[in-house]
């Protein structure tokens, strides 16, 4: 890895959260009650029922409302036949290709109805129809570049100029092989305006995230901060937490105790088939044990804090639990927003300089130490000790590197023209690429 320096001097993190179908209530009703779980949420058009109310409140409370139009599915026969993919406005068969998107016509029947949801709703914020790229001269780049210019023209045109474009770079980790490729990437993102990158990779996330894999994820985001615009870690989820402490990304996405990685086949496969009749409308929100960065099942946590000495090192610790584990379990979803915005509201009140080191001091070293103790109580445990040990001995190498390296502010030289992006991590001039 390069020898590294933050010159990210952004005191404030912001998170994103994606709510799905079981959480919008829930969150509508924190965010009514003036507590702020989250700095914006992402919406689902085909959820839109459930979540307009959820739109409207989080407007009126200042939290960005942002579109994901759902462009993944729209790419694949298998994510057409997604629950309501379908009747969205801009949908149309067969599945969308880059030779197909190459015509003007169809890229305006594309963002001409996303624009116009956008503005009719009065969200703050829509996400480019982008696609997956699995080589950095992938046939769909050509295509994004011009939905995203396209897209930002459409909100123009119907009064939309204050709603902010987002672009999406969903990549398959193989590109961060080469940092070639990426540098190759970066270069073209700079010729498109866009207010954010939205970065997803398949595979990562808190159950990919091994060393190599997070080495990778971070060197990616250095070079992509050339681009010069806030970079967000989507489906990241704890792991993303490591990525905001160390400068990689100024801001993290993921769902309501879910969406803790990004899979592509998530997007492009059918639905699972119904069960007794029933279609699978996904699973009961898990329960977030914030010591250990770990989210556990009803079934789970009973046996975990079932073993004597889980619960005074592992219940809630923010105060949002006043009854201790009955509330954990019966509150879970106030639990795990309340608990995740303390965390990044943590981290956003230490200077930029030092969180990396306080992270790893306060929170990695503590709690790989408390899951060799907890190892006893669960049988994944263990592998949640070797994640967090994992993650240990990276911000250990990477903080290393920057303390070996490190020079008096006032020495520290950033070439005209060559500002660094929010959340950036940029090597000292004379360092080794």
């Amino acid at each position: 890895m390069a020898q590294l320096i933050r010159l990210n001097r952004l005191s404030k993190l912001d998170w994103y959260v994606r709510p799905g179908r079981s959480g919008s209530g829930r969150l509508a009703q924190l965010i009514s009650q003036n507590r702020t779980p989250c700095d914006g949420v992402v919406l689902d058009p085909t959820l839109w029922s459930r979540q307009s109310e959820l739109a409207s409140i989080a407007q009126g409370a200042g939290i960005e409302t942002i579109l994901d139009p759902r462009s993944l599915e729209l790419s694949s026969a298998g994510g057409l036949e997604r629950p309501g993919i379908s009747q969205l406005p801009w949908c149309t068969r067969p599945a969308h290709t880059a030779q197909a998107l190459g015509d003007v016509d169809a890229r305006r029947r594309l963002v001409g109805p996303i624009a116009e949801f956008a503005v009719q709703n009065s969200l703050s914020a829509v996400l480019s129809p982008t696609h997956f790229v699995e080589t950095s001269d992938d046939p769909w780049l050509d295509i994004d570049d011009l939905l995203t210019v396209e897209l930002r023209h459409e909100l123009d045109r119907r009064g939309g100029g204050d709603i902010l474009v987002h672009r999406p770079l969903y990549v398959h980790s193989k590109l961060f092989r080469q940092l070639g490729s990426i540098e190759k990437l970066s270069s073209r993102l700079r010729t498109t305006h866009f207010a954010q990158l939205w970065l997803a990779v398949h595979p990562f996330g808190t159950m990919s995230s091994g060393s190599i894999a997070l080495k990778r994820y971070i060197e990616a985001c250095r070079i992509l901060g050339a681009v010069e615009v806030p970079l967000v870690a989507m489906r990241t989820g704890t792991v993303g937490l490591l990525l905001m402490a160390i400068g990689a990304v100024s801001a993290m996405e993921c769902g309501i105790t879910d969406g803790e990685g990004f899979d592509i086949t998530h997007h492009t496969t059918p639905p699972r088939p119904p069960e007794n009749g029933k279609p699978v409308i996904g699973s009961t929100p898990r329960i977030y044990i914030a010591s250990l960065g770990v989210f556990m099942t009803t079934r789970e946590a009973d046996a975990f804090f079932g073993v004597r000495g889980m619960k005074p090192r592992h219940l809630c610790q923010t105060g949002c639990c006043p009854r201790g584990y009955v509330d954990i379990v019966k509150k879970r979803v106030d639990h795990f927003l309340l608990s995740r915005k303390a965390e990044i509201a943590r981290l956003s009140a230490i200077p930029p300089r030092l969180r990396g080191k306080i992270y790893l001091d306060e929170f990695l070293r503590p709690a790989s130490d408390r899951a060799v103790a907890a190892s006893r109580a669960h049988v994944r445990i263990p592998k949640v000790r070797v994640r967090l040990d994992d993650w240990r001995q990276t911000v250990s190498a990477i903080l290393e590197d920057q303390q070996a390296v490190a020079q008096p502010a006032t020495t520290r030289v950033v070439e005209p023209n060559q500002r660094p992006a929010v959340g950036s991590l940029v090597p000292i001039r004379g360092d080794k690429e």
